[in-house]
Parts: structure tokens; C-alpha cells; sequence
């Protein structure tokens, strides 16, 4: 991967780890899409940025929207070496407490925009035989987190949906990388109603996942934990699938019992 003159399309980049990886491929040469909703927070990134960037204002749940600003990238910056499919968000709470409606709203966007851009740049990158496709995944799209099963969902779709195409492209010269962080130190929680409030596992940085990122896509590392150690406990999960349950169950009912208190009607 030479990072000089690539051209890196980044959905989600206003801020957290898509703005981070913007900065971190723009410092190794490389000019920048950035592509989100809040036109204001990307025109102040692009400031930030060395290189040449490109401020694509989208809604990327609009299939038609997020295909045409792809193409203004395309257009103005050149063909797309790198995307990167950062754009997401959250949802919280007992699966029965919503959590059917929850993924109706998490799909167009943590799903559905994820397989159109894909859709939209993998024709070109064939062609050209080059190009990586950093799909931002999560921990929670290999094991099921209690109060989180809408977004647990939605990640584990985005890896089925990777780990297919990636066997599909393989002959191609395009890769396909998916990067699995657990907490990360962003306004993540906020947005989606309940801030991480566990004690263990410690939030890691946006500037480390972002650096980790960049260096997936300089390697075509097809799957990453950050941090690592969190990969055991997949392994745990599929070799002893009894132990890891009731390993996970007391985090069930301490979630259940927290929301209980926290949404019991008032007597």
C-alpha cells in the first residue's frame, strides 16, 4: 500500500475513529473523502488536514446519495483505493424492550449503507485490481453483549457480508478488512442513549484504532481485535460454548437489574 496520492473515501468521518483515520492517511500522503451529515465538522477536519480532501456532506442511509457522493470522490480526487465503511450507530436496552424497532433503525446505516458503498467501489477496484475495504466492525459482531443485541445484529451481519465477499474478491487484488475494536473512548455511549458504564474492559483510544486501522490497510489484514486480547475470548465461544454462556450470564443480569431501576415507572 503506497499512501502518496491514494485516494481514501471515509464515511463517518466528522468525528471519533472516522476522523481519526482521515488524519492519520492524510499524514502519510494520502488525500481524504470525507464523507458524514454535519457539513460544519467536516470543513473544520479538512482544515486540519496536509493533503488535498474532499468535504462530501451525505446521508449515507440514502442508497442514491451515498453512491453519488462516492462518485464526486471519484470524479474529484481520483479512483478509490481505500474505503473505509466507518459511519454507525448504537442502540441499548433488553432486546424486548424495543429491540426489534432498534434494528429496524440501526439497519440503513450500519448494514445497508456498508453493502452499497462496497456495491458502488468493488466494480472499479476489480478492474484495477488494487484497492482495500475496511469495514468497521466491533467485538459485538462476534459475540452477543447483553443489552446490545440490535447492534450485535447489524455487526455480525457486516462480517457475514465481509467474510462472503472477501472469498469472492479474492482473486482480484482487492482486500477486505474487517476491524473489530471493543469500548472505545468516543461519544459512542452518549449517542445511543447509555455511556459504556462497565468497569472491565477499559475504553481504548480513537487515535489507537484508527492507527491500527491504517495499518491493516497497509498489510491487507483481513480481521483485527483491538486490543488483541479480546480474540481468546472468541475462541472460548466456539471451542466451549457452555462455558462462555455462563461466563456471560451474570453480565445479563446486571444490565437487566440496572435497567430495571433506571426504567421502572415512578410509584
Amino acid at each position: 500500500m503506497k499512501w502518496s496520492g491514494a485516494v481514501v473515501a471515509v464515511t463517518g468521518a466528522s468525528r471519533g475513529i472516522g476522523a481519526e483515520v482521515a488524519r492519520q492517511a492524510a499524514a502519510r500522503g494520502a488525500r481524504v473523502g470525507l464523507l458524514a451529515r454535519n457539513a460544519d465538522e467536516l470543513a473544520a477536519l479538512a482544515a486540519e488536514l496536509p493533503t488535498e480532501s474532499l468535504v462530501v456532506p451525505v446521508d449515507v442511509t440514502k442508497p442514491k446519495d451515498l453512491v453519488a457522493a462516492l462518485r464526486q470522490v471519484r470524479d474529484e480526487l481520483g479512483p478509490i483505493d481505500v474505503l473505509v465503511n466507518n459511519a454507525g450507530i448504537g442502540a441499548y436496552g433488553p432486546f424486548v424492550e424495543g429491540g426489534a424497532d432498534q434494528l429496524a433503525q440501526l439497519w440503513p446505516i450500519n448494514v445497508a449503507a456498508v453493502a452499497n458503498a462496497m456495491a458502488e467501489v468493488l466494480p472499479d477496484m476489480q478492474t484495477r485490481g488494487s484497492g482495500v475495504i475496511v469495514n468497521m466492525t466491533s467485538i459485538a459482531g462476534r459475540i452477543g453483549a447483553p443489552g446490545e443485541a440490535a447492534y450485535c445484529a447489524s455487526k455480525f451481519a457486516v462480517i457475514g457480508l465481509s467474510e462472503t465477499i472477501r472469498a469472492e474478491v479474492a482473486d482480484s487484488g482487492v482486500k477486505i478488512c474487517l476491524i473489530n475494536p471493543g469500548p472505545v473512548a468516543t461519544a459512542f455511549g452518549e449517542a445511543r442513549g447509555h455511556p459504556y458504564d462497565r468497569s472491565f474492559p477499559k475504553p481504548v483510544s480513537a487515535t489507537h484504532v484508527a492507527k491500527r486501522t491504517i495499518r491493516s490497510i497497509e498489510r491487507g489484514t483481513p480481521e483485527i481485535y483491538i486490543p488483541r486480547w479480546l480474540r481468546p475470548s472468541l475462541i472460548v465461544k466456539n471451542l466451549a460454548p457452555p462455558l462462555f454462556d455462563r461466563g456471560v450470564r451474570p453480565e445479563a443480569r446486571r444490565m437487566l437489574k440496572k435497567w430495571k431501576e433506571t426504567h421502572q415507572e415512578p410509584r
